[in-house]
């Protein structure tokens, strides 16, 4: 997406700060665990972020980008990840790799040719976006990668996970 270096950037420093702060804009979600709720409301701050800006400059406009992001709470042994677009998070456990997240691409749409591969949902297009909240309970050895489709279009998951198991 154009921007997406500024949007990207935009987008982390957002979510840092509602953190930080410990403010958390919008109405809590009840169907999903707080610390979920807050980790949505963090992604939708950086989405209103990212548009406000493209709205202030005209080169920008249609600026976006893809989010993955996890929230770990050890007291209640939980992991909360939010995502959206293209953006993988994988776990590597007892050697095996799994992908969490799926993505968000106009082939989930049942788009197929050279469209395929283009984003159905990024962070910064519309006033609101759609966000997976995905929960999961972490296991002692679990290793969680947090990559942008940078790394997944060129690797395959099968050499990701050969460099973790070390084979």
């Amino acid at each position: 997406y154009r921007g997406g270096e500024l949007a990207s950037n935009l987008a982390v420093k957002t979510i840092d700060e509602a953190f930080t702060a410990r403010h958390f804009e919008g109405p809590p979600h009840d169907s999903i665990p707080t610390r979920a709720s807050e980790l949505a409301r963090a992604i939708q701050m950086a989405n209103r972020a990212i548009l406000s800006k493209a709205l202030q400059d005209r080169k920008l406009e249609g600026m976006g980008t893809t989010v993955c992001a996890a929230r770990f709470s050890p007291n209640k042994q939980r992991l909360y990840v939010g995502h959206v677009g293209d953006s993988r998070i994988y776990c590597f456990r007892e050697g095996k790799l799994r992908q969490m997240t799926s993505d968000h691409t106009m082939k989930d749409l049942g788009i197929t040719g050279a469209g395929a591969a283009h984003l159905s949902r990024a962070v910064g297009i519309w006033p609101t976006v759609p966000i997976d909240i995905i929960l999961g309970k972490p296991r002692a050895g679990d290793v969680y990668i947090l990559c942008s489709d940078g790394l997944t279009k060129m690797v395959p998951d099968v050499e990701i996970e050969r460099v973790l198991t070390g084979a």
